[in-house]
């Protein structure tokens, strides 16, 4: 079985109604959706309980060598909720593994759920503009260096 349906596997029994007559819970959102390696992905909810706190936990869904799959929490964290409902939650993903991540609310887990991919790669760093120079730059004063012996160049 592919990676892709059992996460997909996994998600639909997180999203699955677990409590008949429960309140409905806050909604999440992550943005952007797919990002790689040292993306900052940013949790979005609303309408909780203004004024409360929400445990939130980022899953790393992976198959497992049995043909089942695993789950690693890699964030766990409880969110303060603002007075209009409403949360935000930033997760580096610096230290993550290209793959599939689940977000959920601990208290309503399959009915709070959202996920977001980190793919390879890594994000590009902040305030260094890639001018398309590539290679070293020349530097007044030094001497380059002379052609190696053998190496078939004419002086």
């Amino acid at each position: 079985m592919s990676r892709a349906l059992i996460f997909l596997a996994l998600l639909a029994a997180f999203l699955a109604p677990r409590h008949a007559g429960a309140a409905v819970p806050g909604v999440l959102a992550v943005t952007p959706a797919t990002g790689p390696v040292g993306t900052t992905f940013i949790v979005t909810g609303v309408g909780f309980t203004g004024r409360s706190a929400v445990r939130l936990i980022v899953l790393h869904l992976f198959p497992i060598a049995s043909g089942g799959a695993g789950e690693q929490h890699v964030v766990d964290r409880s969110v303060p909720v603002a007075a209009d409902g409403t949360l935000t939650l930033r997760v580096d993903s610096a230290d993550f593994a290209p793959d599939n991540y689940l977000v959920l609310d601990e208290a309503a887990p399959g009915q709070t759920a959202t996920h977001f991919t980190v793919i390879g790669g890594a994000a590009p760093l902040p305030g260094l503009p890639n001018t398309g120079g590539g290679g070293m730059s020349h530097r007044p004063g030094m001497e380059p260096c002379p052609p190696r012996s053998g190496s078939g160049r004419r002086t």
